[in-house]
């Protein structure tokens, strides 16, 4: 850890820009955490879990909060192991459908991969890969990540306003 009264240069701030200022405040903090009693530092500083070491907001952690979280795999964002599964799995599904939409902007609709005989087509694949996000997001509002009911209404609200954006739909 740098020393209090040693300067930092950041090249393009100036050596006192917004975020050298930065830089203090979290060193401050960190000095703070050391000397915080919390079972989850395990005497490590870096491992610092802001929501029950800092302020007003002990009081607001769900009972186990410590339990499902070791020292390993405790994340700044407080997700859960499952919430970070679910999460995990809509981004990988939600990638694999933009890569299919590169295919078919590049190669069209009905197009195939040449390498494999009888391989599904391009709308096949996106068919596939949409489901699979259907999937996921099905899997979060079980979990109540999300509400359906939003979403649902979000899609209808979009419908009704996107129309005017939309060049080449009937």
């Amino acid at each position: 850890m740098r020393n209090e009264n040693e300067d930092a240069e950041y090249y393009g701030q100036g050596g006192m820009g917004e975020a050298y200022t930065n830089l203090r405040k979290q060193e401050a903090k960190l000095r703070k955490r050391s000397e915080c009693t919390c079972e989850c530092h395990n005497g490590k500083e870096i491992i610092h879990c802001v929501p029950c070491c800092e302020g007003d907001a002990v009081g607001e952690l769900p009972e186990d909060f410590h339990a499902f979280r070791g020292v390993d795999e405790r994340n700044a964002n407080l997700l859960t192991p499952a919430e970070t599964e679910r999460l995990a799995v809509l981004a990988e599904e939600m990638g694999e459908v933009i890569q299919v939409i590169g295919k078919i902007l590049r190669h069209g609709y009905e197009s195939s991969n040449p390498l494999i005989e009888n391989s599904p087509t391009n709308r096949d694949e996106l068919n596939k890969e949409i489901g699979d996000v259907e999937l996921a997001i099905f899997m979060m509002a079980e979990a109540k990540d999300v509400d359906r009911n939003r979403i649902d209404r979000r899609r209808i609200g979009k419908g009704k306003k996107i129309g005017k954006w939309l060049h080449h739909q009937d």
